[in-house]
């Protein structure tokens, strides 16, 4: 192709020419994705193409997985590029870096560089810390006047997470907010307590009823229906009670798994900055700490898996609690399960073997 540039005449001015040589007609690139879960021995996927599609130039891409595991890569990306913002994205941003940092797998299958993943820790880390106060409590932004319990209780959990990964996070500041927080209980909404709760048990562990009264919460929540249906309330409430210990509170333990199954399955969206997405991945990992049916838990994380995780449709907090399961979920029950995994393609037939660093192919 010859493409020529003049004004109104060749009088009033030059020709500007240059050539293009085009050695081939381009393609049309039309990208298809198709995400299944299998439930049954066998399953069928159809990708289809437009009608105008070259198929003997067209190239298919199958991804197979014997977890999880395809299901969370974006919320990886996503998440672990861009530690910032107020206190719950930066928790919320940081945390997933140490974990796909633990298992290695997960940054394969990111394609995320180790030194960018420490590098994002790092960061992440002296943004959380500058939120800290020497009294203990964190705030919600750097430039607030007030503690905000919600957040503190949030930052002492996810950086029991963090440490949990094996990364090494400042004691004096984790240890000021637990303080903190037992200082404040006795004073707190049932709604703040909770929260607080959840945190608290997550440090003690089984010693936590020798610094707070827990009983008192199954006193208060009994008075009111409102809490019953507040799901991330029952949430926080269960999972400490499940930390503390299962034996003594079973009872009331799965009691309020039973109302929260049912307020998933209607539906119910939770208050604040809680949704009924977030709810299901939290309530998902709770089960698991209990050790629950394991049918019931892969219902769950089922329902989490066909996303669009990379959208800014979903908070930093949802991802997080998402992407928590995820990792608990592959952890618990995918680590070391050997699958055989037979396909045909067009008539092709081929057998591959997942497991270990082979999970994700």
């Amino acid at each position: 192709y010859t493409i020529q540039v003049l004004w109104d005449t060749d009088k009033h001015s030059d020709i500007i020419e240059w050539s293009i040589e085009i050695k081939s007609i381009p393609s049309l690139i039309q990208n298809t994705q198709v995400s299944k879960i299998l439930s049954s021995w066998t399953t069928e996927i159809v990708l289809s193409s437009d009608d105008n599609t070259d198929l003997k130039k067209s190239t298919y891409e199958l991804s197979f997985s014997n977890n999880p595991l395809g299901g969370i890569a974006k919320i990886i990306k996503s998440l672990a590029v861009y530690p910032y913002g107020c206190g719950e994205q930066l928790l919320s941003s940081t945390l997933p870096n140490t974990i796909v940092k633990q298992f290695s797998t997960l940054l394969i299958a990111t394609d995320l560089d180790a030194s960018v993943v420490e590098t994002n820790i790092e960061a992440g880390l002296e943004k959380i810390y500058a939120l800290a106060l020497d009294n203990g409590w964190f705030w919600y932004w750097q430039w607030d006047t007030s503690a905000n319990i919600h957040i503190t209780a949030y930052a002492v959990r996810v950086l029991l997470a963090i440490q949990d990964t094996g990364t090494e996070v400042d004691q004096d500041i984790l240890k000021n907010a637990v303080s903190y927080l037992e200082k404040e209980y006795a004073a707190l909404s049932w709604y703040e307590k909770t929260e607080t709760l959840w945190a608290l048990a997550e440090y003690h562990g089984d010693k936590t009823e020798s610094v707070i009264n827990i009983w008192d919460l199954s006193l208060e929540q009994n008075k009111d229906s409102y809490y019953i249906n507040d799901n991330h309330n029952l949430i926080a409430y269960t999972y400490a009670l499940v930390l503390v210990n299962p034996e003594k509170f079973k009872s009331i333990i799965e009691l309020n798994i039973d109302t929260i199954e049912k307020n998933i399955v209607n539906g119910y969206e939770g208050s604040y900055y809680y949704n009924s997405l977030s709810d299901t991945a939290e309530f998902a990992q709770l089960l698991m700490e209990y050790n629950y049916d394991e049918d019931l838990i892969t219902t769950y994380i089922k329902k989490l898996y066909n996303r669009d995780w990379e959208s800014y449709w979903y908070s930093t907090k949802t991802k997080n609690t998402a992407f928590g399961a995820f990792a608990t979920y592959i952890e618990k029950y995918g680590a070391n399960q050997i699958s055989e995994l037979s396909f045909k393609l067009n008539g092709e037939e081929k057998s591959l073997i997942l497991w270990g660093e082979n999970s994700n192919i």
